[in-house]
């Protein structure tokens, strides 16, 4: 065989591969949305909209602490967006404390989930060992709910950019306490949103409410799309390279066979 077609090959070869490992790097298991059955956080569907935005409509899964199949969930998806807010947040901790260990063992084998609860009703919860949720009820936070630096889900994940102080109505209804990377704090130093590598994993913890009470918009609704997008692809990211590194392997692989191809002429 010629140096020539060998270099030919070799390099239709090493590209299916990388456009393989690329359809890998898009395709994961469907992501998930998990409330209550008592009803949808202040009745508003702005979650859903979010999910619709992100994952596109149809294609994530709508469950219920109530009545979900826990060893399907946690086996059939590596994102969950976990809801508490308003008056759900009791449902919600039922659910963490029942099934805390395949939440561990969910994160740890790679799994991201958000875990989001801006309480009306109890006391508050643990939502990781270290981690809580307090709600006494508040505090709440009305302005300057600011970003404590740069972070990916402050840039433009294809949906805007979000900007990086909020408020409104009420942004949030508690505050997380842990060991956790603050993402978006108060002017008194408490975390409205933070994240913690678990394992393989990663869980983003939050007090907020719904994004109808969110200021500005439509930046506020942007930060939720890229709080979701970001804690889906955390894991998918990590597993295989990323579209860019792809493309400049690509490149490499071209630049190596032209160069050959100028040596066998």
């Amino acid at each position: 065989m010629s140096l020539l077609k060998s270099s030919r090959t070799a390099f239709r070869a090493l590209t299916t591969l990388a456009l393989m490992l690329f359809g890998m790097s898009l395709a994961h298991a469907t992501p998930t949305y998990l409330r209550s059955t008592v009803a949808a956080p202040w009745g508003q569907s702005t979650n859903e909209a979010a999910m619709d935005s992100v994952f596109g409509a149809g294609s994530w899964n709508d469950f219920r602490y109530e009545t979900v199949d826990t060893g399907a969930l946690f086996s059939g998806t590596d994102f969950i967006f976990m809801e508490g807010g308003d008056g759900t947040a009791n449902e919600m901790e039922a659910f963490i404390t029942a099934n805390s260990a395949s939440i561990g063992s969910f994160l740890n084998a790679g799994g991201s989930i958000f875990f989001n609860a801006a309480p009306n009703e109890g006391n508050g919860m643990n939502l990781l060992p270290g981690v809580d949720l307090v709600y006494g009820p508040g505090p709440f936070c009305g302005s300057d709910c600011n970003a404590t630096g740069p972070h990916d889900i402050f840039t433009d994940l294809g949906f805007g950019l979000p900007g990086t102080s909020f408020g409104g109505t009420s942004f949030s209804h508690a505050i997380i306490t842990g060991a956790v990377s603050s993402l978006i704090e108060d002017l008194s130093g408490n975390t409205l949103l933070g994240e913690l590598a678990v394992g393989n994993g990663l869980a983003l913890f939050g007090g907020m409410t719904t994004t109808n009470f969110h200021s500005p918009q439509p930046g506020a609704a942007i930060l939720r799309q890229n709080i979701l997008a970001y804690a889906a692809n955390a894991v998918v990211t990590a597993e295989v390279p990323a579209p860019a590194t792809l493309a400049l392997a690509l490149l490499g692989l071209a630049a190596v066979g032209a160069s050959r191809r100028k040596q066998a002429a």
